[in-house]
């Protein structure tokens, strides 16, 4: 979760200089405005629990809806308009490229790890498994049309960050404004779970006071640092997809449901079906094999010369003397 925040607050980062640079003609390097967006962040972060800040999750799921909808008809204006006038040309599929994919994949769906402290402070706690089907649901249908749309209208040229392949235009700037507002909200809610837990292992109160205070600073400062240490996001995301993310919300989960209810004691026991079993066991296997792969390939990619990003400090440094 907590690499997950590294690369939201690259990307908001770097819509927020997009937006900068169309509208206002302003040209800010990314690597200064994660500095603001850190800063600016920092105190909402205090907050306690998911259920102290609601409101932000809500804003996240209206950002990204209304975004979705607006970027796949921005993409099929250029698609069906005179904007472009460059072919669309598809890259032939080829294996070694499917897995830093898989690893991007696994980060687009690999949210629920911080799900157990959002049950923690529903109201109707009993209501978690509609809500969490509920919610794939709706992911499946906000990513399922931007991918296919992004592939049909750019072929091989689209970029990893799809809104720098689209246009300049009202439509685009809408959607640089809805997505960093997914991300800044995103940033929080992923960054809580790793503040608490933190919490818990330094015994701190779980009252607002100022360790909290303190703890969660320096937590935003070392992702803010890591953050400008690499600011490649899209390797960073596929090595945090195929890696930690892959682990914690496709490995282990089926792994301790099997052992937890092979375990006996004095509570009801639970009796796994074999449809169950062969279905937690196939999320098991493909999540090990492509996270392992993607894992590699990630950390290939990493080493190699041409995807070398020097870190923003260095720039920033050189650029002041």
């Amino acid at each position: 979760m907590l690499g997950s925040t590294i690369v939201f607050l690259i990307l908001a980062s770097q819509n927020i200089q997009g937006v900068l640079a169309n509208l206002c003609g302003v040209n800010v390097s990314f690597c200064y405005l994660q500095i603001l967006v850190a800063v600016v962040l920092c105190p909402v972060a205090w907050l306690g629990t998911p259920k102290d800040f609601w409101p932000v999750a809500v804003g996240a799921a209206s950002a990204t809806s209304f975004a979705c909808v607006i970027l796949v008809a921005a993409m099929l204006e250029e698609y069906m308009g005179e904007v472009r006038d460059i072919p669309v040309v598809h890259k032939n599929p080829v294996l070694i490229d499917l897995f830093p994919s898989m690893g991007i994949v696994m980060f687009a769906y690999g949210g629920h790890p911080v799900f157990p402290t959002f049950q923690a402070d529903m109201k109707v706690p009993g209501d978690f498994p509609k809500a969490v089907i509920y919610a794939y649901i709706a992911q499946v249908l906000m990513y399922v049309p931007v991918a296919v749309t992004g592939a049909l209208v750019y072929g091989k040229a689209v970029q990893a960050n799809l809104l720098l392949s689209i246009s300049p235009g009202p439509l685009l700037y809408t959607v640089q404004i809805l997505v960093t507002c997914h991300l800044v909200c995103s940033f929080i809610i992923c960054l809580n779970p790793v503040a608490q837990q933190l919490e818990e292992l330094l015994k701190l109160k779980k009252t607002f006071s100022w360790h909290r205070i303190v703890s969660r600073s320096l937590l935003v400062a070392f992702v803010l640092f890591a953050a400008e240490t690499l600011p490649k996001f899209d390797t960073l995301l596929s090595l945090i997809g195929g890696s930690t993310i892959t682990m914690m919300a496709f490995v282990c989960p089926p792994l301790f449901y099997l052992k937890l209810c092979s375990m006996k004691g004095h509570w009801p026991q639970i009796v796994v079906p074999l449809h169950q079993k062969v279905l937690l066991l196939e999320i098991l296997i493909v999540g090990s094999v492509v996270g392992l792969m993607s894992t590699f390939s990630s950390l290939q990619s990493m080493a190699s010369p041409d995807s070398f990003t020097v870190p923003c400090y260095i720039n920033m440094t050189a650029a002041c003397g």
